[in-house]
């Protein structure tokens, strides 16, 4: 935990300084755009209405510490070194690096095995881990965590991505789809950089990046660099 000056150093100055209102006012457009294409279905609209009435409410919080994890990552970038490798674009709320020419491959046997060694040393809950998703030509690289652990099983469960066995392959039903491809993979600069930046890639090479939820942008904060074998703790 954040002793008291630390505290003092992470609310007051991102809090009181230009960059945290442009990122709160980019983070707040991306919302606003997000929840401009929700589509109403007629017999679901008065449930779609209640759900935008919640998210609207919930927003300002979820902004605001949104920024402030973003702006103290970033900071824990510049301390480690770290900012030639990834860095904070406040205007456009993302982050930014240099997008490779082709995405990941899915894994070697070799590299399962890697895998399957690494998170059984490291695998802890709430460590966030990338998924390689594959679907309709198009390759992109999510950030999920880990909200459960059966190592007896050799197994863990992402929060949003399902059952994974050690190795990397998914046991859930839906990423077995063969139209798809989902895989787990160990986090290193490479995978870990196209997952923060939201790099795609089609059939004909790079496309243009997606946007992050402020929960993948969350994620994106408690990440440690350069090894991404522990889960930092925001101080608020």
């Amino acid at each position: 935990m954040a002793n008291a000056s630390e505290q003092t150093e992470i609310f007051n100055l991102p809090g009181q300084s230009s960059e945290f209102a442009e990122l709160c006012n980019a983070l707040y457009a991306q919302q606003l755009q997000e929840l401009s294409q929700v589509d109403s279905l007629g017999v679901n609209h008065a449930n779609d209405i209640r759900l935008l009435r919640r998210r609207l409410a919930s927003l300002s919080g979820h902004v605001q510490r949104t920024a402030h994890a973003l702006l103290f990552a970033a900071r824990e970038l510049q301390r480690g070194g770290f900012e030639h490798e990834l860095s904070l674009d406040i205007h456009a709320a993302c982050w930014l690096a240099k997008q490779t020419q082709k995405p990941p491959r899915a894994l070697t046997t070799s590299a399962q095995n890697k895998l399957a060694g690494w998170l059984e040393r490291y695998a802890c809950l709430a460590l966030v881990m990338p998924v390689l998703y594959c679907h309709q030509g198009i390759t992109q690289i999510y950030l999920d965590s880990i909200d459960e652990i059966s190592m007896q099983e050799g197994r863990i469960h992402l929060n949003q991505w399902g059952w994974f066995d050690v190795s990397g392959t998914t046991l859930d039903s839906v990423g077995q789809d063969e139209n798809r491809q989902l895989q787990l993979l160990k986090p290193d600069k490479a995978t870990i950089k196209a997952a923060c930046c939201g790099h795609r890639w089609g059939p004909s090479g790079r496309m243009q990046p997606m946007s992050l939820s402020l929960r993948t942008l969350l994620l994106t904060s408690t990440l440690v660099w350069p090894k991404f074998t522990e889960v930092r703790k925001l101080p608020f």
